[in-house]
């Protein structure tokens, strides 16, 4: 059976959500909106398509990026860019 991408997606960032600060999650998590400052998490970053990271650092055990990224990603596994 192939790993659901989103096992442990625990955090979500909604569509036409702003958070700004330095963010610690364990698990995963999914950004549709917009995340500035910092991000740590010892799961699996997905930015999705309407998502956009502005953060330094990003801290991860994977990154899944659809959106935009802004900053220095430290993935300990992978890093898969989407052709969106």
């Amino acid at each position: 059976m192939a790993r659901d991408k989103f096992e442990g997606m625990e955090t979500l960032i909604g569509k036409g959500s702003v958070i700004d600060g330095n963010i610690e999650v364990t698990g995963g998590i999914r950004v549709d909106g917009i995340l500035k400052g910092s991000l740590t998490s010892s799961g699996t970053l997905i930015v999705g398509t309407t998502g956009e990271v502005v953060a330094h650092p990003i801290r991860v055990k994977e990154a899944i990026i659809a959106g935009r990224v802004q900053g220095a990603i430290i993935a300990s596994h992978l890093v898969k860019l989407e052709a969106s």
